[in-house]
């Protein structure tokens, strides 16, 4: 086994701050940056738009290199991620510690404004918001003492609270105004584009209340709002704060947000390219001594070719081609660096666990006989691309070393069936048996590893126990 290396989920696109924040970009998405950059200048006065894309597409790695790209153009950015501050009972304090990063010497005066009126809210509208709980994301001491005192409604008189309500809308007002303020001061006519991150992993409580938030308090003119979602798992959040799964989550999320822009889904061939190299699968395949061999160096291209072409035909979501990636990444890791991986017949495994967990612990439990075991792969394969080569070779590795496999230690000499008749034609039924030319190409690679004694010690067992030991370490 290869020394064990955790995939890493951060991304290798994006740039140090420069010039070029899409040059690494395997997805071609630049185009998209500017679309919406001329979005944001059409609509200078402020708006509320969702960056809708499913988890695992690269929203995040390109809301990044947009904002890289914004921030080249002149444009005041923030970038807030929800995710790492929902542990909080309330997000209010975590909006406001973003806007620091646009003190400077300045905007100082009307900055230390905003922070008072900032107080000045959280205390009348949050009054078990504690000083050690401000300090978590900032060390404006005037804020943390102004909203740390908890103050008392006078009584409970119909009057007593009338008044209260309206200090409390007049405090919100207050805030509004020192906030716009700062934007004019900060940004020069153009809007501060504040990018809200990983919305849809919060809590469904914190989620929500970021949106409230934002709604109420911080919509103010010349500030664009970008809220990076799966818009499907946001939805989710919705319903479960209000305990209902009809509660309608679309028409609920209308009430905050203006406009929504789908981020185009990659041709997929670009995307296992990106993901094969995220999640750094070179690292293994390319090693110097697989290098040396050209057997061993020509698998990464067999994969390459072989996953592209599989996903092609087979048409999975993006989030299921993730998965994938990452459970290869983890797998090759139980590898040793001369060792084969048979990259379509490793692809073929890992996809059948993730997909069909039935078939995959049939095959494991050697319930199935050739003719199952080669129609359940060709329903995979059977309209893939004209480079049937790997194809009919996987086909071949499958079934030899599944005879193998069921061999047990006698391999060449147990009393599995054999592959081929004494004719040398297949010994088992094919569902692309009338497509000879497929059936030969099957026959010819059986035939060839049967002679071939170090493919002869190959197991499908091997593989299927690898596969099955990281079956338990999953993307979240």
């Amino acid at each position: 086994m290869s020394e064990m290396k955790v995939p890493m989920l951060v991304s290798k696109e994006t740039n140090e701050k420069g010039e070029k924040p899409f040059e690494n970009c395997q997805l071609d998405r630049e185009k998209y940056a500017k679309i919406l950059t001329s979005l944001v200048e059409n609509y200078a006065d402020g708006f509320v738009m969702a960056l809708n894309s499913p988890w695992g597409t690269g929203k995040t790695t390109f809301l990044k290199m947009w904002q890289q790209h914004l921030e080249i153009n002149s444009f005041a950015t923030l970038h807030f991620n929800a995710w790492k501050t929902d542990y909080s009972s309330d997000p209010f304090v975590a909006l406001i510690a973003q806007l620091k990063l646009l003190s400077n010497t300045k905007s100082k005066g009307v900055y230390e404004g905003v922070i008072s009126k900032a107080a000045t809210v959280a205390k009348r509208l949050l009054p078990a918001i504690t000083k050690a709980a401000i300090k978590r994301y900032t060390d404006d001491e005037q804020l943390a003492e102004a909203a740390g005192v908890v103050t008392e409604v006078a009584g409970d008189s119909l009057e007593s609270q009338i008044e209260e309500q309206l200090k409390a809308e007049k405090s919100i007002e207050d805030f509004q105004s020192a906030l716009k303020e700062l934007v004019e001061v900060i940004t020069g006519g153009k809007p501060l584009v504040f990018i809200i991150d990983e919305l849809d992993r919060c809590r469904p409580n914190y989620a929500v209340a970021v949106l409230e938030y934002i709604k109420h308090f911080f919509a103010v003119k010349g500030i664009v709002f970008v809220l990076g979602i799966d818009k499907e798992q946001l939805g989710h959040a919705v319903r479960g704060v209000y305990g209902s799964d009809k509660i309608d989550a679309d028409e609920y999320l209308r009430r905050f947000i203006d406009l929504e822009y789908a981020l185009p889904e990659p041709d997929l061939s670009t995307y296992c390219l990106y993901l094969h190299d995220q999640y750094g699968l070179d690292d293994f395949l390319e090693k110097e001594g697989r290098q040396n061999s050209s057997k061993l160096k020509a698998e990464t291209k067999q994969f390459v070719d072989f996953t592209s072409a599989f996903f092609q035909n087979n048409k999975p979501s993006l989030r299921l081609i993730q998965k994938f990636y990452f459970r290869i990444s983890v797998v090759l890791n139980f590898f040793k660096e001369n060792n084969y991986v048979f990259p379509g017949l490793l692809v073929y495994l890992v996809y059948l666990k993730l997909t069909d967990e039935l078939h995959f612990d049939a095959i494991k439990n050697k319930k199935l006989n050739y003719s199952e075991l080669a129609k359940n792969y060709e329903k995979y394969i059977n309209e893939l691309d004209d480079n049937l080569y790997h194809e009919y070779w996987t086909e071949a590795q499958l079934l030899v070393f599944y005879r193998n496999y069921l061999n047990g230690k006698q391999r060449k000499y147990g009393n599995a069936p054999p592959l081929l008749t004494t004719e040398g034609q297949l010994n088992f039924e094919s569902s692309i048996s009338v497509q000879k030319w497929i059936d030969d190409g099957v026959i010819r690679a059986i035939d060839t590893i049967k002679n071939n004694f170090d493919y002869n010690e190959y197991s499908l067992g091997h593989f299927l126990d690898i596969i099955d030991l990281n079956s338990d370490i999953r993307l979240s």
